[in-house]
């Protein structure tokens, strides 16, 4: 079980008085205490989510943890006091979404009492798809008391919590959103409670999450095409899981990645299902999706909100789908991707028209000297802050082709992207896509992230350089910490 190993009661006090100096001391001494900052977001989304009435707190704290975890590796350099620095910098991240969060936190530790129905056991289920089906049905029709009924009969009959992630994932496939908010608001009900043990803190987060399964409005246009695709006898999937052989990396590509960047539905469907016909498993096809959707989100022009909106829910949306085959090994979740691919190439051919010719990389000065890590770092850092947006790019690909470890450059990239109030910027939308491109980057092999999976970086170093300039927030953390911000 993971524990947080502190009394977090001061820092609760705080976020309940808005004491935003005392917020960001209690958080700053909780991380020198060596406690993982996805551990203290999850501690905190439990009584943010009874407290949060817009969807937007909890993936706000998600996103901050997991970039906070990512900070944490970066290299100390040679100034006086740097490994300190290293321990506590990640608090400008978890301030940040903790401050957006505080009307949550407090509204929640208010209540004394969870309201949750009474629980529908599966064994007394009477559906020919027993409880996957049930809750299928419960969620098509909207009904909230059933749905919760039957996450809580899960629950109490001690289903393994994976189990019940699938059933609501294919639940999910019967009506996937246009807004992708049921499948977003799952993937970060989840990942909260991975954080921090599912245990008794389960039903805390089904109560965050039933509203929002109910939140999903239109299907996405051509979602009808994959059910009848994939109703087709010669489109079965049950091959996936009975194959025997190793899966295969390079079987989804660029091949699918075209299909979905130029491809009609059927062509995409088709590319989809070939990829996993050719021995790539769900969790490769999903990465590949996910790049489909960064190559589109890093070109988007980025005063157009509603392409850049569009554009980023595609790719947040296929993360989620890439996570979800990953972590329920059970061929009815897989369409999931299929559904994803179908989003975001809907996505692509409505904003196709709307897009702009990628920043080029840049050359010569803009590249950093030396083969310092740290060094390299921190002029990525710079660049990103000065929205040196082909700077950026290319001192990326200098990191990757030297074989730095990817998970500092992607904290570097959090530092920045943390750096805007999570309020003024869409709820924090730098770090939701950093996020989300990041897993995905993570699940890459080596070759295919300094291949197609820079252009997941291009996406994140395209998001931030839009986000807002206002960092006064990030500058009164940092004075508070008395650290002084990144030139």
């Amino acid at each position: 079980m993971v524990a947080v190993r502190v009394d977090l009661t001061p820092l609760f006090d705080n976020l309940t008085a808005g004491d935003e100096r005392g917020i960001v001391s209690e958080i700053a001494q909780i991380l020198r205490d060596e406690v993982a900052g996805g551990v203290l977001a999850g501690r905190l989304c439990v009584p943010a989510a009874l407290g949060d009435t817009t969807g937007a707190v909890i993936p706000a704290l998600v996103a901050a943890g997991r970039l906070s975890d990512w900070m944490r590796v970066i290299p100390p350099g040679p100034e006086p006091g740097a490994e300190t620095r290293r321990l506590v910098i990640p608090t400008v991240a978890l301030a940040n979404a903790a401050i957006f969060a505080a009307k949550a936190i407090s509204a929640g530790l208010k209540q004394t009492k969870l309201d949750m129905p009474e629980p529908l056991f599966p064994k007394d289920i009477a559906h020919h798809e027993a409880a996957w089906g049930a809750l299928r049905d419960a969620i098509m029709a909207g009904d909230t008391n059933l749905t919760g009924r039957i996450l809580m009969g899960f629950y109490g009959s001690g289903t393994d919590y994976r189990e019940m992630e699938g059933a609501i994932y294919y639940a999910l496939n019967a009506k996937f959103a246009a807004n992708g908010f049921p499948l977003l608001s799952t993937l970060a009900a989840t990942q909260a409670l991975d954080y921090v043990d599912w245990g008794d803190r389960a039903p805390v987060l089904f109560k965050w999450l039933l509203p929002l399964l109910m939140s999903g409005g239109a299907e996405a246009e051509g979602a009808k095409a994959v059910r009848d695709y994939l109703g087709q006898k010669e489109h079965d999937l049950d091959f996936v899981r009975v194959r025997l052989t190793m899966s295969d990396p390079t079987a989804a590509g660029a091949e699918l990645r075209q299909a979905i960047a130029a491809g009609s539905t059927p062509h995409v469907l088709e590319a989809t299902f070939q990829a996993l016909k050719r021995g790539a498993n769900g969790t490769m096809v999903g990465a590949q999706i996910v790049v489909a959707a960064a190559e589109h989100l890093a070109g988007v022009p980025l005063d157009n909100a509603d392409v850049v909106n569009r554009a980023q829910i595609a790719l947040r949306v296929a993360n989620a789908a890439r996570i979800a085959v990953r972590q329920v090994q059970d061929i009815r979740v897989l369409p999931i991707i299929f559904h994803a691919a179908n989003l975001v190439n809907q996505t692509i051919r409505q904003d196709g028209a709307q897009r702009v010719q990628p920043v080029a990389g840049a050359t010569g000065s803009s590249l950093p000297g030396g083969l310092i890590e740290y060094s390299v770092l921190r002029n990525l850092e710079r660049q990103i802050a000065a929205r040196d947006e082909a700077g950026t790019r290319a001192t990326v690909r200098r990191y990757t082709q030297m074989g730095f470890p990817a998970r500092s450059l992607l904290g570097t990239f959090g530092q920045v992207a943390a750096r805007a109030a999570v309020a003024a910027d869409a709820n924090g939308r730098g770090m939701l896509v950093t996020q989300a491109a990041g897993e995905t980057f993570l699940a890459l092999t080596p070759a295919q992230q300094a291949g197609e999976g820079l252009a997941l970086l291009d996406a994140i170093a395209h998001i931030i350089v839009g986000q807002p300039t206002d960092n006064a927030l990030a500058q009164r953390v940092e004075s508070a910490l008395n650290l002084v911000p990144s030139a």
